[in-house]
């Protein structure tokens, strides 16, 4: 039998929600998922209502006591943003 992992990766995520503060900034909430002595990056992203990228930041996340942890972030953005969320994560 053939098994491919060739797809697999020890880190996901999950945009939990996100809650505009101002015209200039949004606050952003997910949950990432990995090996707990890792470190990862996730891009983060704000969009505005043409889904334009209207903000957008990497925040590295390092060892961690559980596998599973929840991530609050502010980004600043240069105009008013209608969602917020996780690009992607990837081990660094």
């Amino acid at each position: 039998a053939y098994f491919g992992f060739a797809n697999y990766s020890p880190v996901s995520y999950n945009d939990i929600g996100y809650r505009v503060l101002s015209n200039t900034s949004i606050e952003i909430d997910f949950e990432v998922s990995k090996p707990i002595d890792a470190s990862v990056i996730c891009s983060i992203q704000a969009l505005n209502n043409s889904y334009g990228v209207v903000g957008w930041k990497q925040v590295e996340i390092g060892p961690t006591e559980t596998k599973t942890s929840a991530i609050t972030i502010t980004l600043v953005t240069t105009e008013a943003a209608v969602t917020g969320l996780v690009d992607d994560c990837k081990l660094q």
